[in-house]
């Protein structure tokens, strides 16, 4: 049988206390040999929130296929659940993701993503969002990605079998819808507007990557305002 290992991108005191209170966390890879999981572990009442939420805004709730459930989501609980699924096989029937390489430090060092990318321009971009989700769009990619964690990102949108999650910043929501659909919220109104009310706009995958790929250059349009 394989060896096992279970790597989280932060292990931080912050990352893990955030964890806990939050409910969930997407940044767990397992290693089995040469394959590599990525998993997204909720508790049942983060769970019951999803979809509830999933529910009431689109009338139905995804199941993806690499969610566990712990009975709380600290590193204790999900290296013993994790272990378990391994002992009953349960990694021989989810989709392996070999395009992280992981180190022995928690931290992604390299990610390539497997998904096709879709050019847009500027242009396309406005004529087809608007202009305020063009702003909007700017704000994010310059206030809630750091240069350091561009990679983290990156593998949070490409990875294929990882067909939901949320990354939120300071400012803005990045959600992951499906496989090939994102929605940034701005959430800065969050607590004195109704939720449904947050102003927000929805991207394919494809064309997130490349403008991660191109992202400098979508960057200086920040600093012409």
């Amino acid at each position: 049988m394989s060896s096992i290992k279970i790597y989280v991108e932060d292990d931080s005191e912050l990352a893990n206390f955030e964890a806990l209170n939050k409910g969930f966390r997407s940044d767990v890879y397992v290693e089995i040999g040469q394959l590599r999981y990525k998993l997204a572990v909720h508790d049942i009442v983060r769970l019951q929130q999803d979809v509830q939420s999933e529910y009431e805004n689109y009338g139905y709730y995804e199941v993806y296929p690499n969610l566990i459930i712990v009975k709380e989501v600290t590193i204790e609980e999900i290296t013993r659940t994790v272990t378990h699924l391994y002992q009953c096989n349960f990694f021989e029937h989810l989709k392996p993701i070999n395009s992280i390489v992981l180190c022995t430090d928690n931290q992604i060092t390299k990610i390539k993503g497997a998904n096709m990318k879709k050019k847009i321009t500027k242009e396309e971009f406005i004529t087809q969002k608007g202009q305020r989700a063009y702003n909007v769009l700017i704000d994010f990619l310059n206030l809630e990605i750091e240069d350091d964690f561009l990679e983290v990102i990156y593998a949070f949108v490409s990875v294929a079998n990882f067909r939901a999650g949320e990354y939120e910043g300071n400012q803005y929501l990045l959600k992951k819808l499906n496989a090939q659909e994102l929605v940034i919220i701005n959430i800065s109104g969050e607590g004195f507007v109704e939720e449904e009310k947050l102003f927000r706009f929805n991207i394919s995958v494809a064309e997130f990557l490349y403008i991660l790929d191109e992202i400098d250059d979508w960057r200086k349009e920040f600093w012409k305002n």
